[in-house]
């Protein structure tokens, strides 16, 4: 548990199990303790990507650092994250996040 900047309280485990229902996250980590809000770093789930990829018949990259960068993989990752955000208080919610390419 850690407090924001703002005096909130923080369970960090309950944002990371929420967030990895998504098919789209492996692992993520949120951060956050004294800053004004929490933020994340994602491990995406490489191989469902590649389906995705596959099933939508587009291009997202051959290397882990091709897909995080690629702006339709981030687009479709905060897609995930603003639909579960919306389980949590407005002081919970993950504003940013990384991508990470390493497994």
């Amino acid at each position: 548990m850690f407090k924001t900047s703002g005096g909130k309280y923080i369970a960090p485990q309950l944002i990371e199990n929420a967030m990895k229902q998504s098919r789209f996250i492996e692992q993520i980590m949120v951060i956050g303790d004294g800053e004004k809000m929490p933020a994340a770093f994602i491990q995406p789930n490489f191989d469902f990507i590649k389906e995705w990829e596959k099933i939508h018949g587009i291009k997202v990259g051959e290397t882990n650092q091709e897909i995080i960068t690629n702006p339709k993989v981030i687009e479709r990752v905060q897609e995930e994250i603003d639909h579960l955000n919306s389980k949590f208080g407005n002081w919970e919610q993950i504003k940013r996040f990384e991508l990470t390419p390493d497994v």
